[in-house]
């Protein structure tokens, strides 16, 4: 039999020898009931689900946040053809897939139409008339020359949960 060595309980604060190295506490009942209650094991589910969370989960999060709060706040005018409808989209003027640094710049996304979205992959050129116009040609200068310096933006889970917050904020400032 292994020895392992002396660990001091979380809950009673005593020190005790574990039999195996992943006991939790020591082997007094009160402490194990403790370990064992409800509010404990959902405390652990808890911390083991978000460490299962894998990284595109996070992104798809944010981006689903952020987006919600280009809706609310831009309005549901097609940047591109300018059509009023209920069905629109957040659309990046350089592609969220070719420029993952820019996914979440203010500037670089707005409302558009399903059909110029996605059917027209964009609508590029009605796209950057209607972003003049919406910002003017100074803004979209800027946006144009940091476009290729963040062409491959790797962001970290914590990143995610940062505009996640953040967005969060903006958007229960809107909704009162």
């Amino acid at each position: 039999m292994r020895t392992t060595n002396p660990k001091k309980c979380k809950y009673c604060g005593e020190t005790f020898k574990p039999y195996r190295s992943t006991q939790p506490c020591c082997p007094k009942y009160e402490c194990i009931k403790a370990h064992n209650s409800p509010k404990e094991v959902d405390k652990r589910v808890k911390e083991l689900r978000e460490t299962i969370k894998t990284l595109s989960w996070w992104e798809n999060k944010a981006r689903a946040v952020f987006q919600k709060w280009v809706r609310l706040t831009k309005g549901n005018q097609c940047v591109s053809c300018e059509s009023v409808t209920s069905k629109i989209d957040a659309g990046h003027f350089f592609s969220a897939e070719a420029y993952t640094g820019l996914i979440f710049n203010e500037d670089n996304v707005w409302p558009q139409c399903h059909h110029c979205n996605r059917i027209l992959h964009g609508n590029f050129h009605e796209y950057k008339k209607g972003l003049i116009k919406r910002i003017g040609e100074e803004r979209v200068y800027q946006l144009e020359s940091i476009a290729d310096f963040n062409r491959v933006k790797k962001l970290t889970r914590e990143d995610y949960k940062e505009i996640i917050t953040k967005y969060n904020l903006k958007i229960k400032q809107i909704k009162p």
